[in-house]
């Protein structure tokens, strides 16, 4: 059994304020932490009422001591009793012309801390409803609002949604809706790795696939479907694979996921499967209707292919997932996707095909890895290839993962 997938965020390495900052002070390593009496001494500059160019200079420095990931930033943000992050997080409310900084330098000290990340949830609530409203504001502040919420979804994001829907009770909702509904990258694609560490979380799962007879008794994950076929925003297809991947952890919300209406299904395999597949014509009939006569190209990004793979086998743990798959024809085109990857493999790559972008890699370190596709592949055909009687699975047993 594979666990969920929880990205994380980091610094922004590429910021002038970083370089200057390594500029003045050396490396991280080489950098002297400031003793508790200077940092006290900072701490009074920070002040809504200290004349500008002195607060900003204070502010600046801040920001120096935010970067490092060797713990010193952790250990400066915490240390005197939060002393440096209590002036942050109240310069930050008090003053709109000083929010880019200040957050900026939140979402550094929170990048790498569990210990930051708890004290802005339990004792800074004003500042995740900051981030919250700046992340959708379309402001210079919006991509490091964003990014701080990813920061806090990662390390605890069942307390974050809750602090999320004291905000807006529609949190979940708003942020699929700016992830799908908006053609920019950045932040909104941020936001949408806010939105896979919240589908970490069994209440999120189930509103995010909960069918709603205002909108046709489709869920709000149906949403995050067209962003998983299109083939234009790399980025975002991924994350919508690993929203999709999430739920699929949840054996309760299988047979609302693998329903008649096969549109979860369909959505997962127009990334593995291509025009080109040699089906017979009884497979190509047990198909679903929109993949029968698919016209598409199969995905090269083995990032994305494994998500999807890995999304197809978390729906093997059920019986009902089984029958379904096998219903449907999955086996079929599991098969052909594993002789393109074995052709792909002699030809000693993954061929031509979109490449994932450099943004895309900076942000959640993800790696291709065509070996975890094909050994998650063949897991999944050895499920898929046999009858269920053959599984050796009693009879009362619904999920494999009683077994564990």
């Amino acid at each position: 059994r594979m666990e969920d997938e929880i990205r994380r965020d980091l610094p922004v390495e590429s910021s002038d304020m970083r370089r200057e900052a390594e500029k003045e002070e050396g490396e991280a390593e080489n950098r002297e932490e400031m003793a508790p009496e200077v940092i006290a001494d900072l701490v009074q500059f920070l002040e809504p009422t200290t004349r500008l160019d002195v607060r900003r200079q204070a502010l600046q420095i801040v920001l120096g001591l935010s970067f490092p990931l060797d713990g010193s930033a952790e250990r400066a943000f915490c240390s005197q009793d939060f002393m440096i992050g209590k002036a942050l997080c109240r310069l930050c409310i008090a003053t709109a012309s000083d929010r880019l900084g200040c957050l900026t330098g939140i979402c550094n000290f929170a990048s790498m801390s569990k210990e930051v990340v708890n004290y802005i949830l339990h004792h800074q609530t004003e500042v995740v409803k900051i981030a919250y409203n700046e992340a959708f504001a379309h402001s210079e502040c919006s991509e490091y609002a964003a990014r701080l919420l990813a920061n806090c979804t990662r390390v605890f994001p069942g307390e974050t949604h809750l602090r999320l829907l004291a905000v807006d009770p529609k949190c979940v909702e708003k942020l699929v809706d700016r992830m799908t509904e908006s053609t920019e990258g950045s932040p909104s694609n941020t936001l949408g790795y806010s939105l896979v560490n919240l589908a970490t979380v069994s209440r999120v799962r189930k509103e995010l696939t909960k069918r709603r007879e205002e909108d046709g008794g489709k869920s709000i994950l149906h949403k995050m479907y067209p962003a998983l076929m299109q083939s234009d925003n790399e980025e975002r297809r991924r994350i919508a694979a690993d929203v999709c991947r999430n739920c699929t952890f949840d054996d309760a919300l299988h047979a609302d996921l693998l329903d008649d209406s096969n549109d979860f299904l369909v959505a997962l395999l127009t990334v593995i499967a291509d025009a080109n597949d040699n089906l017979d014509q009884e497979e190509t009939d047990k198909l679903p209707a929109r993949l029968q006569y698919f016209e598409g190209a199969r995905s090269t990004d083995d990032v994305l292919r494994k998500k999807v793979v890995d999304s197809l086998y978390q729906c093997c743990a059920t019986r009902h997932g089984r029958e379904r798959l096998r219903a449907c024809g999955v086996y079929a085109l599991a098969r052909e996707f594993d002789r393109a990857c074995a052709k792909e493999r002699e030809a000693g790559g993954a061929g031509e095909g979109p490449t994932p972008p450099k943004a895309l890699k900076d942000f959640t370190s993800e790696r291709s890895d065509p070996e975890a596709v094909e050994a998650n592949l063949h897991n999944l055909i050895g499920v898929l290839i046999r009858y269920e009687s053959e599984m050796g699975i009693a009879p009362e047993v619904e999920s494999i993962r009683e077994l564990e």
